[in-house]
């Protein structure tokens, strides 16, 4: 693990400090459907391929010379000689297919109109040259195109293969209408089952340590950054003309979620935010805390929206030594008797989308999401549906709801205070009768008057209304305050028909 910190510290040193991506090979794109093509990317293949290879549109990324990286550690480091034998590899592996590999993100089509399912889906056909050419343009996205690239997935590890990480994508998101609905796959690189392990360590320490200068970002992270940086220009485009705006929907599960960490440190490195764009973030099974990333995303985004959930007995999403590593999250579902892999995968996956991926006609598949339903129904047993924690509130609207708060619990003490205080307290020494027009307080006299109107009267049960009723015929009119009737609220029930 060292030897690779070590290894991609130089290898990002002085390359990592722009936006662009390795280079693009095209000497192999075949793409199939020319008329899709020409309708999402606003151009031919041809003319895609042609941009493609202007120079410097994607820098090569050229394989470490080990001899020549020995010679300069060398030179600068008297410890340089027993680090760099230990480059190995597996560094090389790590680097080139996962760090930097060159179709880092994509897009998937359908091979029928009516495909519904995964296995219909144009997965294989690599259009990663083609969305690069978008996303790294000058050019205002279409309405289109903002549609699509406003909804991004990330998978955890050991999701090797495209279809894989589309299938994390359609399993762990939300409700799906169509598999129209899906949008772009950040697609971190495969080198391998054990090395998997070893870059997940590496990703979740970059998105901790927040040192991207050092540490640089993988071409996933950087395409994630550069998706979300064309959607706020085309909201801010859209804001100025009267068109749709697209809220940012991020779906992550397991070590994407430190992704979407790493790409927030990535941002801050350039300088970019997104204030004309909402995010929705959805964590599954999250290896960073959510908390932390919808707070560092409040500084970045116009609103933040964070949703996260995950099942006790999962030490990715809870964290392990006491909680204070890995996810390291809160408000676990209880564990109702499944293991602690289940715990991190099916229990969080959404029951209404199994059907874009498993083939009930599959003895195999149809076993798996029969399992599936049965996870989901021990860990939500209402109805098997997921229940998210939510972070919703901005910096602003928490100083708000703490202000009510506050002015809640002053009117409620200021209540009691006035429960407590005795009848005969100077604060209830008010005009509570005063002349209509003049507001000028009742007189002694006519008090006396009217008080003594009440013994002639031959009405017991409405003595009140018979010395009201002499006030009001003077021109006076009840004027009682709110502390007063609220002390003495049946003196104020008796009268308040006189305030007119």
């Amino acid at each position: 693990m060292i030897a690779f910190l070590f290894q991609i510290i130089l290898r990002n040193k002085g390359r990592d400090s722009g936006i662009t991506t390795s280079a693009v090979n095209t000497n192999n794109i075949l793409i199939k459907d020319g008329e899709s093509q020409h309708w999402l990317f606003g151009e031919s293949s041809e003319a895609t391929i042609h941009k493609l290879n202007r120079e410097n549109l994607h820098q090569r990324v050229n394989k470490t010379d080990v001899e020549k990286v020995k010679s300069d550690l060398e030179r600068d480091l008297d410890v340089a000689t027993a680090l760099v034998k230990n480059i190995s590899d597996s560094g090389d592996e790590l680097y080139y297919n996962a760090e930097k590999n060159e179709d880092s993100s994509f897009i998937v089509s359908k091979k029928t109109s009516d495909c519904e399912h995964i296995s219909c889906l144009d997965i294989e056909n690599d259009n990663s040259p083609q969305l690069k050419a978008l996303i790294y343009s000058d050019d205002i996205l279409t309405e289109e195109q903002a549609k699509l690239l406003s909804k991004i997935s990330i998978a955890g590890m050991l999701n090797f293969t495209r279809e894989e990480k589309v299938a994390s994508a359609i399993l762990y998101g939300d409700d799906l209408a169509s598999l129209d609905d899906l949008g772009v796959i950040l697609n971190r690189g495969n080198a391998g089952y054990w090395n998997e392990f070893l870059y997940a360590g590496f990703e979740r320490f970059r998105a901790w340590v927040n040192m991207p200068m050092v540490f640089g970002a993988s071409n996933a992270t950087k395409d994630h950054a550069q998706i979300v940086k064309k959607l706020d220009e085309y909201n801010a485009y859209a804001a100025a003309n009267g068109k749709p705006q697209y809220k940012l929907q991020d779906t992550a599960h397991s070590l994407g979620v430190s992704e979407n960490k790493n790409m927030l440190n990535w941002s801050e490195y350039l300088n970019q935010d997104y204030k004309n764009t909402e995010v929705d973030y959805l964590h599954a099974a999250g290896s960073y805390p959510s908390e932390e990333i919808d707070r560092q995303a409040k500084g970045i985004f116009k609103y933040t929206n964070t949703r996260y959930i995950g099942v006790d007995g999962d030490k990715v999403y809870s964290g392990i030594l006491g909680g204070h590593f890995i996810g390291n999250n809160k408000n676990a579902m209880p564990n109702n008797g499944i293991s602690s892999l289940e715990a991190h995968s099916e229990a969080n996956q959404n029951i209404n989308n199994l059907k874009y991926v498993y083939d009930k006609n599959n003895s195999e598949q149809s076993k798996v999401m029969e399992r599936t339903k049965e996870l989901l129904k021990l860990t939500y047993p209402k109805d098997s549906i997921r229940k998210f924690n939510t972070i919703k509130e901005d910096g602003g609207w928490i100083v708000i709801k703490n202000l009510f708060l506050l002015i809640v619990i002053f009117l409620l003490s200021g209540c009691f205070l006035i429960s407590l205080t005795p009848s005969y307290s100077s604060k209830f020494r008010e005009n509570t009768w005063v002349h209509k027009e003049t507001r000028v307080p009742l007189p002694r006299e006519l008090h006396i008057k009217c008080r003594d109107s009440i013994e002639n009267s031959k009405e017991e049960d409405k003595l009140g209304e018979v010395y009201a009723a002499c006030l009001r015929k003077h021109g006076f009119v009840f004027n009682a305050s709110y502390i007063y009737c609220y002390k003495f609220k049946s003196i104020c029930e008796e009268y308040n028909k006189y305030r007119k």
